[in-house]
């Protein structure tokens, strides 16, 4: 970890942002006065996502980005804030692209599409649970092992819903 001097210094960004320390201000400070890696690691997520994966060419730099944004939204649902956690796994779902459930981007795709469920009906958007539950379920790569996060979520939000007839034939299926 960095330490406070007299002037800022930083330690430079590794490709899996395991180690993410800045000396200088933030709101998330401990006895070290460096920044939380989850402070910098959403502030650097959220500026690759306002340039936007239609920017970068590179898969490999794509699936990078999007695993930025599931460990963001892993770390902003941690902390009970569901808009972020919502917002980094839409985000990291476009980095993803057309994509999304070839061998190796499978279980990325699958972090993200349950955590923007899961954040989805931790904001009591219930209605809106199911495109993204439904897409793990409905992938065909998916084996049924994999999809039950998936398929608990949506059972839950028809249930949240009121929608019991659904939810019975959903749990049956």
């Amino acid at each position: 970890k960095t330490k406070l001097d007299s002037a800022p210094t930083y330690q430079p960004i590794d490709a899996t942002m395991e180690q993410l320390y800045i000396c200088d201000g933030g709101d998330e400070q401990n006895e070290d006065s460096s920044v939380s890696i989850h402070s910098l690691s959403g502030i650097a997520t959220t500026q690759i996502n306002k340039a936007g994966p239609e920017f970068i060419s590179d898969r490999s730099q794509r699936n990078r980005f999007a695993g930025w944004n599931l460990r963001a939204a892993k770390e902003s649902a941690a902390k009970s804030n569901f808009r972020a956690a919502l917002y980094y796994c839409k985000n990291g779902i476009l980095f993803i692209g057309d994509v999304p459930w070839i061998i190796e981007t499978r279980q990325l795709s699958i972090g993200l599409h349950e955590g923007a469920a899961f954040a989805l009906f931790a904001l009591g958007k219930w209605s809106e649970v199911a495109e993204y539950s439904n897409a793990i379920i409905d992938s065909g790569s998916v084996d049924f092992e994999q999809s039950l996060v998936a398929q608990n979520i949506l059972i839950r939000s028809l249930e949240a819903m009121g929608h019991y007839a659904n939810t019975i034939a959903r749990g049956l299926a």
